[in-house]
């Protein structure tokens, strides 16, 4: 990949790299399975030039397509090692990082280009200065000798004219600078559209009726996982694939399980280990944000097997989500912590039903957060296990308590939001948690008809 080989050496290098990527579309599979093990493996040991970078890129999303399945799994392979290995693009890098990286180096070219500009125009005015100069001098060539002097100032003119060319090659040479680093950014933007084009090939992976065609895109997604900011669609896409969740074939569900640990349990090493239950907590939270009722389906099944399987520290990972619940946000956090609580506490959340009256209280304007608190406090209804063939008795609370007071006191206050999407869902909400848990349900509901 260097770029400083001589010409035959360099020659040599790009006839050879060429050969390969026309193997690549070999009509023998063999074949083009094996050249596509060959550019995996000058990836990862970082042997393709820069300037080839993206048409090997390329050449793996074309065999994305392929008909032989080993030749997509190295396709696969091959366009993953790419993105991990590239030149352009950090974890992190988003597309308006780098926008304002090569705004910036263009603004830079035009300085020194104007600058240069300046420079050249300088130098011819000094070049017709001393050209009327000499004719002068010549003219004068017959009065007083004034050879030291004139020595002086030729040994000045010297130093200056050096000066002024040195200068001028600086600049020329940081003007070719940065045009490379314009370029690199031109060839990075590009890497970005390639990248999601790649993301969109390996979702439709997901629907080949081969497993191992939905094995490696599961891979995939789960190597590239970091590289979420660069893609904003990579969140739909993830979506999609733990959909897979519902399948029949046991492999595939345990590699999305292992997906789905990856993305929301692995934390860096360098996190305190008294704050990993809070990263992990909100990691679920992103994963969950903005999602539809089918998606959070998926989700809670995925969550289910984890519990089940005893995968997760599902006591840490709870109080971690009871604190994001408790707190207050604008952007829904603490609707979506109640959501997945939903998901992985029973019965047992009657031990917080005070504190989750008091919040209702602080939030009561929320509708959403009102409505996913009532699913909450309805979990405390679920019956108990039946043990010695005796049903324990519903859990109920009196009919003084505060919460059915407070829940009254908020469909009253709300009724003029009755045009509002979330208002609905509330009302219902709030009516199970009096008819579920109150000890004389009807007594509460014709007061607050008679407050209406």
């Amino acid at each position: 990949s260097s770029e400083e080989l001589d010409d035959g050496q360099g020659k040599m290098r790009d006839d050879i790299l060429e050969k390969l990527r026309d193997h690549v579309r070999d009509e023998a599979a063999f074949v083009r399975q094996r050249c596509l093990q060959l550019w995996i493996s000058l990836v990862i040991q970082k042997r393709v030039p820069v300037k080839q970078y993206l048409r090997v890129f390329e050449l793996g999303l074309d065999r994305l397509r392929d008909k032989a399945c080993r030749v997509r799994k190295h396709a696969v392979t091959l366009v993953m090692h790419m993105v991990l290995n590239n030149p352009y693009l950090v974890i992190d890098s988003t597309r308006a990082q780098i926008e304002k990286g090569q705004n910036d180096a263009k603004t830079k070219l035009v300085e020194l280009r104007q600058e240069l500009e300046k420079l050249n125009k300088n130098i011819k005015e000094d070049k017709k200065m001393e050209e009327k100069k000499s004719q002068s001098d010549d003219e004068d060539s017959g009065g007083e000798d004034n050879t030291i002097d004139e020595d002086n100032e030729v040994d000045v003119d010297n130093n200056q004219k050096k000066e002024t060319e040195e200068n001028k090659q600086s600049i020329e040479e940081q003007i070719m600078h940065v045009e490379n680093v314009v370029t690199f950014y031109k060839d990075g933007f590009r890497f970005i559209d390639l990248m999601e084009q790649a993301n969109q090939d390996v979702v439709n992976l997901f629907k080949s009726p081969t497993l191992a065609d939905c094995i490696q895109a599961i891979d995939f997604f789960v190597n590239l996982r970091h590289y979420r900011p660069t893609l904003p669609n990579m969140e739909q896409n993830l979506r999609l694939m733990f959909r897979l969740i519902w399948s029949v074939n046991e492999s595939k569900c345990k590699a999305l399980r292992q997906a789905f640990v990856k993305f929301c349990f692995d934390v860096s090493p360098t996190i305190p280990p008294i704050h990993i239950p809070l990263y992990q907590a909100h990691a679920i939270i992103r994963a969950l944000k903005d999602a539809t009722y089918e998606e959070e389906l998926y989700f809670k099944e995925i969550l289910k097997q984890l519990i089940e399987e005893k995968k997760i520290a599902t006591e840490t990972i709870t109080e971690a989500l009871w604190k994001f619940y408790q707190l207050p946000y604008d952007d829904n956090t603490d609707v979506i912590a109640g959501k997945i609580l939903t998901f992985i506490v029973g019965n047992e959340v009657n031990t917080k039903l005070n504190d989750i009256t008091d919040i209702i209280q602080t939030k009561e304007k929320n509708h959403r957060f009102v409505h996913i608190s009532c699913l909450l406090l309805q979990l405390a209804a679920t019956p108990k296990k039946i043990e010695n063939d005796i049903r324990p008795k519903q859990f109920r609370l009196p009919k003084t308590h505060c919460l059915f007071e407070i829940l009254s006191k908020i469909i009253v206050s709300t009724f003029d939001d009755v045009f509002n999407q979330e208002w609905k869902p509330m009302l219902e909400s709030t009516f199970d948690v009096i008819v579920k848990l109150a000890d004389d349900p009807i007594k509460h509901i014709e007061n607050i008809i008679k407050k209406l």
